[in-house]
Parts: C-alpha cells; structure tokens; sequence
C-alpha cells in the first residue's frame, strides 16, 4: 500500500509540472490573442 501511494504522488507530482509547462507554454499565444482582439 505504502509503495503504491509513493507511485501515485510522483504520478501526480509529473502531472502537475507537465500541466504547469504546457500553461506556461501557452501562455504567451493567449496574451498574443488577447492583444489581436483588443
């Protein structure tokens, strides 16, 4: 149980940075668009 849970936390661990790197990948095509319709 114990080495299950370890697994899942740096399944959600890797998740988590890779959701933080794709936002921040995008982050500056959003503000591109948001710029174009202002």
């Amino acid at each position: 149980m114990r080495h299950w849970s370890v697994r899942n936390n740096n399944l959600t661990i890797v998740r988590r940075s890779a959701s933080h790197a794709v936002l921040d990948a995008l982050r500056p095509v959003l503000n591109m668009r948001r710029g174009a319709e202002l």
